[in-house]
């Protein structure tokens, strides 16, 4: 019998976690967010609220994930309103693409993202003994969609690159966790890819609503949105993002409302 992902995870059967093999990995913080959508320089207050509450965070995040949808309009100039604001932050700031990181008026290009975050489409890197695996999860700007054959070429490839004792953590704009509004249509293709790996969260965006799957101590989660004029899809009206903690190969999130 064949096992999807979702269900090898609630049936606590992944076989990815290796607790007793994981080398020593290091403990810090970092930030994601998701869903910002700037939309003119209109935002750049808001921003500003969000970058001060980022700052005053205790445990000093190390870097800032933006999960999809740094704008409204995928334009140069919506990217350069959140880049300004968010480069307060003084901190190192990393984005996958989301739906609306395409121009709408221009063809639906993905040119000004790229050049607002160099090679940021698929990608990968460490932080403390951490591996941070960042995919594209779009097709153009469809609001639901299955994730394309680039990227899962790419996870392919980058497997083999990936120390299987150390902790990953996986980041989409689509949600991949189980019965989530908008989930990726292919995702258990995709997270099938991580079994013997130490998949130690993910976490997505785009539903604009609080989502967790946790299970076998993996937490699958989205957030709420943290942008000034779009709203969260679940009704929810807080604003804001998670500071993530990681210590001994496990993650937790905490949510920070921007009032």
């Amino acid at each position: 019998m064949t096992w999807g992902s979702a269900a090898l995870l609630t049936a606590g059967l992944w076989p990815g976690r290796l607790f007793a093999a994981e080398k020593a990995a290091g403990a810090f913080e970092f930030i994601i967010v998701n869903d910002i959508h700037s939309h003119d320089p209109d935002c750049s207050a808001w921003f500003a609220k969000v970058v001060a509450s980022m700052k005053s965070q205790k445990g000093k995040p190390v870097f800032c994930f933006i999960a999809g949808d740094v704008t409204e309009d995928g334009e140069a100039e919506q990217f350069k309103v959140a880049g300004d604001a968010f480069k307060e932050l003084g901190l190192p700031i990393f984005a996958v693409m989301g739906n609306h990181d395409y121009t709408k008026f221009k063809g639906m290009k993905r040119d000004a993202y790229e050049q607002a975050f160099p090679k940021s489409i698929n990608y990968m890197f460490e932080e403390g003994g951490w591996q941070f695996l960042a995919l594209d999860s779009t097709d153009i700007n469809k609001s639901a969609c299955a994730i394309g054959k680039a990227t899962l070429d790419y996870v392919d490839a980058a497997l083999a690159k990936l120390d299987k004792s150390k902790p990953l953590v996986l980041i989409t704009h689509f949600p991949l966790g189980p019965e989530v509004t908008n989930r990726s249509t292919n995702a258990d293709d995709l997270l099938d890819r991580f079994k013997g790996y130490n998949l130690a969260a993910v976490f997505g965006g785009h539903h604009h609503g609080y989502t967790s799957r946790t299970v076998r101590e993996i937490p699958i989660k989205t957030n709420r949105c943290c942008a000034r004029l779009q709203n969260n899809h679940d009704g929810t009206k807080e604003k804001g993002y998670f500071v993530c903690s990681v210590k001994d190969g496990k993650v937790t999130a905490d949510f920070v409302e921007v009032g």
